[in-house]
């Protein structure tokens, strides 16, 4: 039998020196199995951030490696869950002011109680519509004039609620949301049922030091009328 020369010897255990890590004895391979398995199962990462995780296991060399790259993809991961989490709790935090200033509103017709609105009615129609006189370029402005010295005026023939800067209820010239803007409020009602539309500042970013105002200055107040019914109610 041929005998093993000592050389031999110490480069077989320098190989198996690398292909098995100080845990276990399991090999670089099967670490690496097992970093691509978990890896995947990262639900924060997209695509993309899993295929360069995983290149970068294609060549890692030891354990160290292989659990350094995991260790940063969990990083990434967690990171981006919570970024996840964030815009969830946003978005129903959205939905819950919309719906709350909605249910307020919708089929609701309101009769002004301040100066400038005083017995004028605006009815907020469940398909976005508006009718009324209160909704003149006096008290809520949803209608406006084309000039300073127009007889003529145009109309916002849309209401609609965004979550924006705390909430605010918006006439449009459209009926998905979009539009020219006529005015923005925002909307609170005092648990004696005063409706009080105050305007709601348009910003275009967080760093908007100067933003766009629409509608009526003023706090214009309404009581809901008993003596004018919705046409949506039943």
């Amino acid at each position: 039998m041929k005998k093993m020369s000592l050389t031999g010897c110490v480069s077989f255990v320098a190989v198996a020196a690398l292909t098995l890590s100080a845990c276990g004895g399991k090999s670089v391979e099967e670490a690496r199995a097992d970093a691509y398995a978990t890896v995947e199962s990262m639900e924060g990462l997209g695509r993309a951030s899993r295929d360069t995780y995983e290149a970068q296991l294609n060549s890692a060399a030891d354990q160290a490696a292989i659990d350094s790259i995991v260790a940063k993809a969990e990083a990434e991961n967690n990171e981006e869950l919570e970024e996840d989490a964030r815009a969830e709790a946003t978005a129903s935090a959205s939905a819950a002011t919309i719906a709350s200033i909605e249910d307020k509103l919708s089929g609701v017709t309101l009769r002004g109680t301040s100066p400038e609105c005083k017995d004028k009615t605006i009815t907020f129609n469940a398909d976005g519509t508006w009718s009324g006189d209160a909704g003149d370029q006096y008290c809520l402005g949803f209608e406006s004039p084309i000039t300073r010295y127009a007889t003529q005026t145009e109309r916002a023939d849309y209401w609609h609620v965004t979550a924006d800067n705390g909430g605010a209820v918006e006439c449009l010239t459209n009926s998905d949301g979009t539009g020219r803007i006529f005015c923005r409020y925002s909307l609170t009602v005092s648990e004696d049922g005063v409706y009080s539309f105050e305007m709601n500042p348009y910003y275009l970013d967080e760093s908007d030091k100067d933003p766009e105002l629409y509608g009526v200055e003023g706090v214009h107040t309404f009581v809901v009328d008993e003596a004018s019914p919705s046409p949506t109610a039943s």
